[in-house]
């Protein structure tokens, strides 16, 4: 959520601005270097460009799964949700 609710600083002046600019900096440098150490453990490398789509999709796709999570019925590496569970006693 403050993934999305970041953009509202854009409309509070240069202070907004300021720490739009501060927060965005802060969390792409850290994914970046997380991000990268675990490429590394995997022998792999990840283009820039690669790495800016993942950045702003990530956050969407996480929301979207956990929100989703809630609303019904799924079945997650064999497991499935209890709301598709027919909790009926067998006749």
């Amino acid at each position: 959520m403050v993934f999305l609710n970041s953009f509202g600083l854009l409309f509070g002046g240069i202070k907004g601005v300021l720490l739009f600019l501060l927060y965005w900096g802060s969390k792409i440098g850290a994914e970046y270097h997380v991000f990268g150490k675990v490429l590394i453990s995997f022998n792999k490398r990840l283009p820039l460009r690669d790495f800016i789509m993942t950045f702003f999709i990530h956050p969407l796709y996480v929301m979207k799964v956990g929100l989703g999570g809630f609303s019904g019925k799924f079945t997650w590496k064999v497991r499935v949700n209890q709301r598709s569970v027919n909790l009926e006693p067998e006749k």
